[in-house]
Parts: C-alpha cells; sequence; structure tokens
C-alpha cells in the first residue's frame, strides 16, 4: 500500500528510536560520582557547559538500562550511546585530541560506578569527517530495511524532510561502497560496515524512492472574477471530506446540471407564484417610475370616459337616437317602434295599449 512519508515518519527509524531514550530519560542520577566528576571536568576545560546535561541524562539511562536488565543489557546500546555523544561534542570542538580526551572521560566515569563494566568507545581517535561518515553510515545500516519497507510501492510519496534522508544515505552508501570496494581508501570503518557493503548500489538501493509529497487542494467555487480558489487540505480532514458516495434526497453539488436545473425551475416557480399572487407592487420613486405616474394619471379619466359612453351607446335608447341620427339602425333592441315589423300578431294588437318595460343595471 502507498504511503505519504513526511517528518513525522522519520521519528519511528530505528536510528532516532534509539537516540530519543539519550534525550528522554527522566530518572535522576545526581547521586552517583560520574555526575559531579564530568560537570567539573567541563567546565575546567572544555567549556561544555551547555550540553552537560544532555550527555549526563544519557549517561544515566544507559547506567539505569543496565541496571534494570543485567545479563540482558542489549549491547547495540553501546554503539547507539557513541555515536550519540560523538555527534554532540564534535558539534561544539573539530580538534581530534580534544575529541579524545572528553570521550575517555565519559567512558571511564560511567564503567566507575557499582555495576560492572557498561560500555566501551566504538573509537578512541577519530577525526570529525570519519566520524561523521562512520555516523551516517551506521545509522543507515539501522534503518536501511525499514526505509525499504516503506517505500517498496512506486506510487508512495515523501515529504521534503524525508526525501532528504533518503538521498543523504544513498549518497553514503554509493560512497562507501566505492571507497571500501574499488579504491581501498580509509574513509570508512570498512571491516565493520562490510555486511552491508556487499551489494552494488544499483540492487541495494533500487526500492529508495519516492516521489514528492504534494499536500491535496480542495475547490470552494468559482469566484466572481471566475477564478477557482485553492486551499490546501490537512491529511487528518481528507478522509472526512471523502467519505464515500453517499445519496441525499434533495440536494445537489453545486455546479452539477441537477443543481442549476432545480435552481432555474424554483425560479420559474417563484415567478409564477408571483404573478398569481396579490402582492402589492411598491411605487418606483425614480424618475422613471415618476413619468410612468404621469402619463397613468393623464390617461386614466379619458380611459374612464371613453368606457361610459360605450356603455350608454351600448345598453341604453341612446344608442339607437345615435344610428338614427346617423342614418343607420342596426340594433333593433334599441328602437322600440319597428319591433311591430318582426311581430306576426303585430295586427292583432290596440298600438296604444302595449307597453314594454326595460330594466338597467347599474354598473
Amino acid at each position: 500500500m502507498a504511503k505519504n512519508l513526511k517528518k513525522e515518519d522519520l521519528k519511528g527509524l530505528p536510528s532516532n528510536f534509539h537516540y530519543y531514550y539519550f534525550d528522554n530519560e527522566h530518572r535522576d542520577c545526581h547521586s552517583l560520582d560520574f555526575h559531579s566528576n564530568i560537570k567539573d571536568e567541563f567546565q575546567g576545560y572544555y567549556n561544555l557547559n551547555h550540553i552537560f546535561d544532555k550527555i549526563v541524562k544519557a549517561l544515566c539511562f544507559i547506567y539505569n538500562r543496565k541496571k534494570d536488565t543485567e545479563e540482558n543489557f542489549d549491547k547495540e546500546l553501546c554503539s547507539y550511546l557513541y555515536y550519540w555523544l560523538g555527534d554532540k561534542i564534535y558539534a561544539n570542538i573539530s580538534d581530534t585530541k580534544v575529541f579524545k580526551k572528553i570521550i575517555n572521560t565519559i567512558y571511564h566515569e560511567i564503567n566507575s560506578t557499582d555495576l560492572p563494566w557498561i560500555c566501551n568507545p566504538l573509537y578512541e581517535e577519530i577525526d570529525q569527517e570519519t566520524f561523521k561518515n562512520n555516523k551516517l553510515l551506521f545509522d543507515y545500516s539501522k534503518d536501511r530495511e525499514n526505509i525499504r519497507l516503506s517505500t517498496v510501492n512506486a506510487l508512495t510519496t515523501c515529504d521534503e524532510h524525508y526525501k532528504k534522508v533518503i538521498e543523504k544515505y544513498k549518497d553514503v552508501y554509493i560512497d562507501a561502497y566505492s571507497n571500501c570496494n574499488i579504491y581501498g581508501r580509509k574513509k570508512y570503518d570498512c571491516s565493520k560496515f562490510s555486511e552491508i557493503l556487499r551489494n552494488e548500489p544499483n540492487k541495494e538501493l533500487p526500492s529508495f524512492y519516492c516521489k514528492d509529497y504534494k499536500p491535496q487542494t480542495i475547490y470552494l467555487g468559482v469566484t466572481e472574477k471566475g477564478g477557482n480558489p485553492e486551499y490546501p487540505l490537512p491529511e487528518d480532514r481528507r478522509e472526512e471530506m471523502n467519505p464515500g458516495p453517499v445519496s441525499h434526497r434533495g440536494t445537489h453539488r453545486l455546479g452539477s446540471p441537477d443543481h442549476d436545473n432545480t435552481h432555474f425551475r424554483s425560479r420559474a416557480a417563484w415567478d409564477k407564484e408571483t404573478l398569481n399572487s396579490d402582492v402589492s407592487i411598491p411605487p418606483n420613486d425614480t424618475a422613471e417610475g415618476g413619468t410612468t405616474k404621469t402619463i397613468m394619471g393623464s390617461v386614466a379619466p379619458v380611459l374612464g370616459v371613453s368606457s361610459f359612453s360605450i356603455l350608454l351607446y351600448k345598453v341604453t335608447p341612446v344608442g339607437g337616437y345615435i344610428n338614427r341620427l346617423l342614418g343607420r339602425n342596426r340594433n333593433m333592441y334599441n328602437n322600440i317602434e319597428y319591433m311591430d315589423t318582426f311581430n306576426p300578431y303585430s295586427d292583432a294588437m290596440v298600438p296604444g295599449d302595449r307597453r314594454m318595460n326595460i330594466s338597467y343595471h347599474r354598473l
């Protein structure tokens, strides 16, 4: 399975895991002689006061571990201790003779306790460059299997911190292999690391590779200018943001066709309801609205008079009178006198005895 290897994962490498012990021993060793003796030595000669507490803490861990495990004491811890001590010392001095004296003092004190002999130094006299090379090769020898298993998948990604360690290990292995198997130089302790330097680099390091790790981004929509702003997604939120296919009734993703159709249908329905409802539209006080009101105020009386005249013409006898005046009479119901023409019983009727009642309804 592909992994995303980051800076935090470096803490799980065996070398860093063991070095962590020396930095984080919580038990106290103030009652032991090496505590005061080393402090006096550092203050009087080497001006290494600022790393005194760290060194004493590391020695305290070794002492307590030896005391706790006795015969089952892991002697490999002595190698870790030597490289941890040397790294702290050479970070503050560069003289090989001074380094030798400090190392001898430390190991003399740790082996002068009430316990049997604890550890010996790997090298008493070693220059700074050689120490640095050997420590890096030692760390590689402890971490190689862990890194190989972590990067076996071709899709594995690494951040810049993890990738830097991988590149550093690759460089030191290639250099050590060349120096010990080809050139025969003494840049490394070839005899001590001969076991891991048997394989050619192309066989030893094929899986020491990973792609660049890039945090995923999410798009939170389209801005007014048409851009798509990107925001990095913390890794602990990625699974939360991608929970899998979940169906939600009546909901649509922003920007999808379903969402757009729903939007347009809703807008059309809203417009229809607005037209059919008795919603009063507020007056418009703008210049355009004022002009409209002026026109409507002028036209309304004219429309009212015209409508009233049409009603008189169509419904009352006034229409017939107007037609006769104009020489036309198409509405037989308006002129009562001519109705006898269409009545077959008009001969039997007395003209003066007939009446017609016309009722009018007020509009």
